[in-house]
């Protein structure tokens, strides 16, 4: 171009341009080859001679012809003006004013540009060169993709910058605050960093200001018909058109011609191409743009394009295979329920909420249900699926939004959250291949917020449904280069992440609803399951799931009052053993459960949100650490862990995290079920001295648990827990066991001998039970109604249950020293013990216990008092032991092995 301006200065032709203080690219910025290609065919067209510069082609050397430049800079304008944008860097920042003659005219053009070149004087440039409308349309929609071609957003910015006079003079006083800090913004991000969304939306406003600015009706309009005569032209780019499409609607919503918003909007539904996703979803922004200030006429517009020929051929059940393909029925019906969707998200919010049932929910119930022969048939249209999902969740926004959103009552609530459920279960099990349930959970979200409140049975089937139809899905494969493009596995790895951050978002959205203890242990209670399941993969999703839950409700806290965290233990119980669970990333994600979980029972406490306890953040420290999965690395992981947990966890909840650990003893993961041992152990010795009045509870539990499992690892951790507790609270374990059922079970009896290998616990135990012994007297005697005056000798409970008691713990071979110990006191109270048994019954409650375990095929296990009181002899036993001389009652002397090298016999 400097060349043509050079060769016509020189022969007088043109005056030279005013001289320009050339500002150079920027670094960051190279110098495209696609703009360095056009500047080669700039500068060949240009010299003399060249292609269209040429006396032979004009007859005249001194000017191009018209069409010529004509064509050139039309062709430039379609694929963005190459030269322009490439030295818009170079430049000045303004321009000397047109000429008035030339600042009001429709065929303005670049007369700004044209001007101070003289080539204002030519008639081609008016005639040929784009309109102010056409050439900002342009440039706008080139600015929407700012990273494209090398970084042409802020070359188009730029470029309008310098013709903001000429596109319309009122222009320069915003454009020059605006554009540059548009240009600024794109050089300090990137594509990654930048949200196209957001930019879109910041053009768009930028748009908005314009034409505010401008308040010219008459060059709105013009804009207008420009943007949608641009729209053809971008078939071939479904970005840039979508863009347009919005900048369309956003020039109507400015335009205050209503008879060429209505006009447009008719052409608009009239000639989209409706099979094209990306068109669908601009036409309905368009539409919904357009609302902001013509929402009567845009539902108006809408229903009359319904009733029109163009729509009303598909209407009919036999009509569709004539006219229109079914597939292309459901692309027309799923643009008009997006249409309605983008109208109730962008329309004012006060003139929205009216318009909710009537105008719009009914119509998208009309397009989306389909009847034939007047039965509903469900679509299966995949496209169709997605439309009403997201018009749904835009109607719920919108509503969600309003400021009158609290007294509004949807009565569609019910029926939409049960669609959506629907539409997750019939998804396949096995596989996720659309965006189906991650879009159903999200506009769950903005659901549950509206009025009235689910019911707990409605909630409660809302999060198993969205549990089930994401955490059940299989593990997905590693993408490998030879099962077919990698580029799919990262879209369905992306696909996979939004869908689990759905369901993440749809928990939290429930939990909001009632952010208290009791809605945090309902949430945990569908949730929980999951986190103990067997499946590796499930389980990672859940913990993850989890823990986003958990911190969300932490930041969400508010506490006014100190009120009690009542259910603390019960969850620190379910995530402190997945501490150690075989995946490493489960391990980590359980211990910021646990971390968040007792910053949860300090801020209940009273301590302020941004409160840090020592011990607490330990725990932060501890998840590098886990990655490792060496079995005594772990084990030291669970003890720091439970140590803090004993720390920080109030009394008052010591039990219920002890019983729901229990639990936890038969977990099928060995790491957790190992960590529960530990946990439980640790616990005991840190807090159980406090536990005084709860051990007959803890007890029961510990056997009710061992009669569910019969691994060997849960008997012993459960046997090391009694002998704990029996440290700590001896009269009260000998107290509780002695109240058990007898006979006594094998539970029982494990619990007893679990007392017997401490020689000093063995001693005190032994002593408390010769002392039940002989306290309580042996029998009672009862009259006989069908024995006259004769009475019968009945055994009473206590010391009989201490005789089992003794049986079971001197049965054990490392109760030997205890034995010897107490060696006199219990040969003299069994002498007695077996002189006052003999001819005495059992109580008639234990003889039918007996028999109904013999008749469950179980051993028999006699209760005959003498019998045991002779078994009990210390000189008696099934121990191989050496045969002492007899008693005075006849019966014989044996000890365990044990026992006799502790005699030296």
């Amino acid at each position: 171009m400097q060349g043509f301006f050079s060769w016509h200065s020189r022969r007088g032709r043109i005056p030279p341009p005013p001289p320009f203080t050339f500002i150079p690219p920027a670094p960051h910025l190279p110098f495209p080859v696609s703009v360095r290609n056009a500047d080669c065919k700039w500068r060949e067209i240009s010299r003399p001679g060249g292609q269209f510069f040429s006396a032979e082609r004009s007859g005249n050397p001194s000017f191009w012809p018209a069409e010529a430049l004509g064509v050139h800079v039309h062709s430039l304008l379609r694929w963005f003006p190459v030269l322009p944008c490439h030295d818009c860097s170079a430049v000045p920042l303004s321009l000397s004013p047109p000429s008035p003659k030339y600042a009001a005219s429709p065929k303005g053009d670049l007369l700004g540009v044209t001007r101070c070149w003289g080539l204002t004087d030519l008639p081609f440039f008016a005639a040929n060169l784009p309109s102010p409308c056409a050439l900002m349309s342009r440039l706008l929609v080139v600015a929407s993709q700012p990273y494209g071609g090398e970084g042409r957003g802020s070359a188009a910015l730029r470029l309008l910058n310098v013709l903001s006079r000429s596109i319309h003079p009122t222009l320069e006083p915003l454009w020059n605050k605006k554009l540059p800090e548009l240009v600024e913004r794109l050089e300090a991000n990137t594509k990654v960093s930048l949200s196209q969304e957001e930019w879109e939306d910041t053009l768009l406003k930028f748009l908005q200001e314009t034409l505010m600015t401008i308040s010219d009706c008459s060059w709105t309009c013009r804009l207008t018909s420009e943007m949608c005569r641009q729209l053809s032209s971008y078939n071939g780019s479904s970005v840039e058109k979508n863009f347009l499409y919005k900048c369309v609607g956003t020039a109507l919503a400015a335009c205050a011609n209503k008879d060429l918003v209505r006009k447009t909007l008719q052409e608009l539904l009239e000639t989209a191409r409706y099979q094209e996703e990306a068109e669908r979803e601009g036409l309905a922004c368009c539409l919904g743009l357009c609302a902001v200030t013509y929402l009567d006429e845009t539902l108006a517009k809408l229903e009359e394009f319904v009733k029109s020929d163009v729509f009303r051929k598909s209407a009919g059940l036999f009509s569709i295979f004539k006219d229109r393909s079914d597939n292309e029925v459901e692309k027309v019906k799923g643009t008009l329920i997006l249409c309605y969707g983008y109208v109730a998200r962008y329309a004012p919010t006060e003139l929205v909420l009216a318009r909710i049932d009537a105008d719009i929910l009914r119509n998208i119930f009309l397009y989306f249900n389909t009847k034939v022969l007047g039965i509903k048939v469900e679509t299966k249209d995949l496209s169709l699926k997605l439309c009403l999902i997201q018009s749904i969740c835009m109607v719920c926004q919108a509503i969600c939004n309003s400021a009158q959103s609290g007294d509004f009552t949807f009565s569609h609530k019910a029926e939409l959250v049960s669609q959506m459920m629907d539409f997750i279960k019939a998804e396949p099990p096995d596989s996720l291949r659309t965006p189906i349930r991650q879009r159903a959970m999200a506009t769950c979200v903005y659901l549950v917020f509206l009025e009235p409140s689910l019911s707990d049975a409605e909630t409660a089937e809302l999060l198993d449904t969205c549990l089930s139809g994401v955490l059940a899905l299989p593990e997905a494969e590693t993408p490998r280069e030879k099962d077919g493009p990698v580029l799919r596995a990262r879209q369905e790895e992306t696909l996979w992440r939004d869908t689990l951050g759905a369901l993440e978002g749809l928990l939290k959205g429930v939990l909001q609803r009632d952010l208290t203890p009791r809605g945090l242990q309902a949430m945990f209670e569908h949730l929980g399951p999951w986190i103990k399941s067997t499946k590796e993969h499930e389980r990672e999703r859940a913990v993850e799931v989890a823990a986003g839950v958990l911190e969300f409700y932490r930041e969400k806290l508010n506490v006014s009052t100190v009120v009690p965290f009542y259910n603390l233990g019960l969850l620190v119980a379910l995530f402190s053993p997945r501490c150690t669970d075989s995946l490493a990333v489960v391990r980590q994600h359980a211990v910021d459960c646990v971390y968040a979980l007792l910053y949860i029972q300090l801020c209940y406490e009273g301590f302020a949100r941004d409160h840090r306890d020592e011990s607490v953040e330990k725990l932060k420290a501890m998840k590098p650490g886990l990655r490792d999965p060496d079995v005594n690395t772990l084990f030291q992981a669970c003890c720091s862990i439970a140590k803090v947990i004993a720390k920080r966890l109030p009394p008052d909840q010591l039990l219920s995290l002890l019983l729901t650990m229990l639990e936890g003893l038969a977990d099928p993961d060995r790491n957790c079920s190992r960590a529960a041992t530990v946990m439980i152990n640790s616990l005991l010795k840190e807090r159980g001295a406090v536990l005084l009045e709860k051990v007959p509870e803890i007890l029961a539990v510990v056997h009710a648990k061992l009669q569910e499992v019969d691994q060997e690892h849960v008997w012993k951790a459960a046997q090391q827990a009694v002998y704990i507790l029996a440290s700590q609270h001896r009269v009260v374990v000998v107290s509780s066991l002695l109240n058990s059922p007898l006979p006594l079970d094998s539970c029982t009896c494990a619990l007893w001998r679990a007392l017997a290998p401490d020689p000093t616990l063995a001693s005190q135990v032994l002593e408390l039970l010769l002392e039940k012994i002989n306290r309580d007297v042996p029998y009672k005697e009862n009259k006989s109604f069908l024995r006259g005056s004769t009475s019968e000798r009945v055994a009473t409970f206590l010391p009989l249950s201490a005789t089992c008691a003794l049986h079971e713990l001197m049965s054990v071979p490392e109760s030997g020293p205890a034995v010897v110990g107490l060696y006199a006191e219990l040969f003299v109270t069994l002498l007695l013990r077996v002189s006052c048994t003999v001819g005495v019954q059992l109580p008639k409650g234990l003889l039918s216990k007996e028999r109904k375990t013999l008749g469950r095929g179980q051993p028999p296990r006699t209760l005959d008092p003498c019998r045991y009181c002779q078994a009990e002899w210390p000189g008696r036993g099934g121990g191989g032991g050496l045969q002492l001389p007899s008693p005075p009652c006849g019966t014989d002397f044996c000890f365990s092995s044990a026992q006799r090298q502790a005699l030296g016999l």
